[in-house]
Order: structure tokens, then C-alpha cells, then sequence
């Protein structure tokens, strides 16, 4: 099921943050395997799809990490989704996937 994400890197993994209980967060958890591909904000595919395969973060440490690294990479766009997702009550919903490649 295609569904663009903001993704950031740390490291040799690569972090998504999502809502918990997203139909996405469901796919991953019955099958580890995803591939992903370069797209626009669109979803509009404009690369090679290559095989992964992605997890839920467990422990705060790393969550810490991925949230910095998107921080960073989408700076006040970031910024904007988090403070939104906690005012509408979101942001307790909040999950991040790890991939790697």
C-alpha cells in the first residue's frame, strides 16, 4: 500500500514517525517487509523501489534519536506537525519505525 512519510536517517537506519494505531503501523506488525522509493509530497513515485524491512522503536533512547534526525531534516514543518498533533491529542498516539535496509 503506497504511503508517502517523512523519513530521516541515523546512522544505517532509517526512522518514520506515524500514529500508533495507523493501518501502517498494522501492515508492519503481520509483515516485517516494506519497500520504499523516492516520491513528492503527492506520493508521485520518482525512483527505484528497493526492499526493507521495518519495525516499531521500543525503547526512548532511540525514539529521542529518530525525532532529532527529523528534526532536523524537516525543521519547522517538524515543528509545526508535532505542536498540531499535541493539540489535538495526537501526539499520545505518537510511533516511530526503524528500517533497515
Amino acid at each position: 500500500m503506497p504511503t508517502p512519510v517523512w523519513i530521516a536517517g541515523v546512522d544505517s537506519r532509517l526512522y518514520v514517525v506515524t500514529n500508533g494505531t495507523s493501518a501502517k503501523m498494522k501492515r508492519i506488525k503481520a509483515n516485517a517487509r516494506v519497500r520504499l522509493a523516492p516520491c513528492d509530497v503527492r506520493g508521485n513515485v520518482s525512483g527505484e523501489w528497493i526492499e526493507a524491512r521495518a519495525k516499531r522503536v521500543a525503547d526512548a533512547r532511540t525514539m529521542d534519536r529518530a525525532l532529532d534526525a527529523l528534526n532536523r531534516k524537516y525543521g519547522w514543518q517538524m515543528a509545526m506537525l508535532r505542536f498540531f498533533s499535541r493539540l489535538s491529542g495526537r501526539a499520545k498516539d505518537r510511533a516511530f519505525i526503524e528500517i533497515t535496509l
